[in-house]
């Protein structure tokens, strides 16, 4: 039995508690179906928080993810790619009907907590987006945050590339 057999059939890798049945298979098959979960609701909306995780790190993080979906009303939803070696790109994935505003706002809501989430457990935020942005450079070394202040400064005199984005909080 290869590997792949291995794990789908549970001798391997036992699946974790409260797993949709679309994601079993979407974690389960080779290659993974990654677009499954863009559309759990109605509507269409889907945000996502990815985190740069430690492999030890991803047990509490996928409870974590479980905890903040079920606080929201949404169904826990993740990616993940195996990087080089020591760790893992791990997204929180939330879908929303993108008719709902107050659906829009709990997935806002949900993506903030897993963002905090992933930098208390020691990971970092992958192409957040600018409030999370804000979080990262609020608890960066002050020295690194006016390092990329000036090398903006010094690529952009102007502040018209990218406005908003990697910005120290005022």
């Amino acid at each position: 039995l290869d590997l792949a057999g291995k794990i789908r059939s549970g001798e391997t890798i036992k699946p974790v508690e409260d797993l949709h049945p679309a994601l079993r298979a979407r974690f389960l098959d080779v290659p993974p179906k990654a677009a499954l979960a863009a559309d759990f609701r109605k509507g269409g909306g889907f945000q996502y928080s990815a985190a740069i995780l430690p492999f030890d790190k991803v047990p509490v993080a996928w409870r974590k993810g479980i905890e903040i979906a079920h606080v929201h009303g949404m169904v826990a939803s993740y990616v993940h790619q195996v990087l080089t070696c020591h760790s893992i790109m791990f997204g929180f994935n939330y879908s929303f009907n993108r008719a709902d505003e107050a659906d829009i706002m709990a997935a806002r809501q949900a993506v903030d907590e897993s963002n905090r989430f992933t930098l208390d457990i020691g990971g970092m935020i992958w192409k957040g987006e600018a409030e999370a942005q804000k979080l990262v450079m609020k608890k960066m070394d002050p020295n690194t945050a006016k390092l990329i202040e000036k090398i903006k400064k010094a690529m952009d005199p102007q502040g018209i590339m990218n406005p908003g984005n990697w910005e120290a909080p005022q």
